[in-house]
């Protein structure tokens, strides 16, 4: 999987396992039901039913693990999770490109 413009913020290591194995599980379901929003609905049944995944080379993670990624960076710097660092945060790693276009930006 690869992001589809500039990466976020390293977030800070080592994680526990299970924060690293989620974050790795959540790129890798996001990246593949991304592939799915750009197929037809009776396309995207016809390969699932083929159990066809596509041609796409690579997979692009969303807003979703975008987000989850600053999630846990704040929890990995503050111990906890604080509005005002998270906020800050979002806003500093928003990418648009991530899904996050059904959103008003100003």
């Amino acid at each position: 999987m690869t992001p589809t413009t500039g990466n976020p913020a390293p977030v800070p290591s080592p994680l526990p396992a299970p924060a690293r194995d989620s974050l790795r599980g959540l790129a890798l379901g996001d990246g593949f039901g991304e592939r799915w929003f750009f197929h037809e609905n009776r396309e995207a049944i016809a390969m699932i039913r083929r159990r066809a995944i596509g041609v796409e080379p690579e997979w692009h993670w969303t807003d979703d693990t975008q987000m989850a990624l600053g999630v846990v960076r704040v929890l990995a710097l503050a111990g906890r999770v604080d509005q005002t660092s998270l906020a800050r945060e979002f806003a500093a790693n928003f990418d648009p490109s991530r899904g996050f276009e059904l959103l008003p930006v100003e």
